[in-house]
């Protein structure tokens, strides 16, 4: 799915469910270029390039150089053990400078790197990344370390007696912990007897080395006139359609999709992203009245502005149902008079039906 600077749908597309994302770009190129307003003819160049602001699971080195041939700029997040090698400059505090514009927000902090003949970098560190990196680490080390009591109390009370099985018990639950099982060293006691259980013991300095780069990351591109501010701003963008996908999944019921001919699920997907630009309709119009907040705060604000149905019976034997809104609250009101619906008079229906009567006996 394309999206435009403002969160928009441009184009979409399905692709088999089986391909990766890194081998799908070569399928998606024709179609951004068709989004881009591209010339058919690859002999001739648009006016201005298009920049593409891809995922670090999209943006293998090959994919890259197809980005670049078909005359896209790119500008990506390299993934998390790619920063690692920069280990040194974000060390350099002096060399980063705080972006402006972000009073009451977490501080975030750039500085731009020129490879020689090679692409731009952009070092961030971000204090939010760095304190919800830090909240998703130390969960994991917990969950890791109750599961090595776990294994550990299997062991002592001899519920666990085959070698081979306590090897693979470990094994999975060290690899279920990647983010965290490297700070520790972990061991059998004694293999000759299993019930001695385990011992494990913490590596601070591997600790202490890995949350240094905690909010950390790296941001390249092909666009070196460009300032590491323009660029991260440039980056933000990618959140627009991270947030779009997310209301596509959840709130918009893009999946689970049950159908089983690809029409109907191509018609599936199409109803869904016809009632995601309705969506971002709705969020666009308020943000341009400074109201940012997301569409789940919305549906949670207005969902206790209800609609009540009253049923009347009547003489003449039918029953008028009458569908009215109730009186809207001050929240309420505010969010109609952004989006310019006048909450004072909306409709009301009114449905008279015929009473059935019962049948004698």
């Amino acid at each position: 799915m394309v999206y435009d600077e403002q969160g928009f749908e441009l184009a979409h597309r399905t692709f088999a469910g089986n391909p990766s994302d890194s081998t799908s770009l070569v399928a998606m190129v024709e179609s951004l270029r068709q989004a881009a307003g591209y010339p058919e003819s690859e002999e001739l160049l648009p006016t201005a390039k298009v920049m593409v602001i891809v995922d670090a699971g999209v943006a293998t080195a090959a994919n890259l150089k197809l980005l670049t041939k078909a005359n896209f700029h790119y500008l990506v997040n390299d993934t998390r053990r790619g920063r690692k090698q920069w280990r040194t400059e974000f060390a350099q505090e002096d060399q980063f400078r705080p972006l402006p514009g972000r009073a009451g927000k977490s501080e975030v902090r750039v500085r731009a790197l020129d490879l020689p003949a090679g692409p731009r970098l952009v070092l961030c560190k971000s204090q939010g990344r760095r304190e919800k990196e830090l909240a998703i680490r130390s969960g994991a080390e917990t969950r890791f370390l109750a599961g090595l009591e776990k294994l550990h109390a299997r062991l002592e009370k001899g519920q666990l007696t085959d070698p081979d099985k306590t090897q693979r018990a470990l094994g999975k639950l060290m690899a279920r912990a990647t983010r965290v099982q490297r700070f520790y060293q972990v061991k059998l006691k004694d293999s000759s007897n299993l019930r001695a259980g385990l011992t494990w013991q913490r590596n601070d300095a591997v600790s202490a080395e890995d949350e240094q780069l905690l909010g950390c990351y790296v941001l390249r591109t092909d666009r070196s006139e460009l300032s590491a501010e323009q660029l991260w701003q440039l980056y933000i963008l990618l959140s627009r359609a991270e947030d779009g996908f997310a209301a596509l999944k959840g709130d918009l019921g893009l999946r689970p999709n049950y159908h089983q001919l690809e029409g109907r699920v191509d018609a599936h997907i199409f109803l869904t992203v016809l009632a995601y630009q309705l969506l971002r309709f709705i969020t666009y119009t308020l943000e341009q009245k400074g109201d940012h907040r997301d569409w789940p705060t919305l549906r949670r604000v207005l969902q206790t502005h209800c609609y009540v149905t009253v049923s009347m019976p009547t003489r003449s034997g039918t029953l008028v149902h009458v569908r009215r809104p109730g009186t809207p609250e001050l929240c309420h009101r505010e969010i109609y008079e952004k989006l310019e619906i006048t909450w004072n008079a909306l409709p009301t229906q009114k449905i008279t039906v015929a009473v059935k009567t019962p049948t004698a006996l």
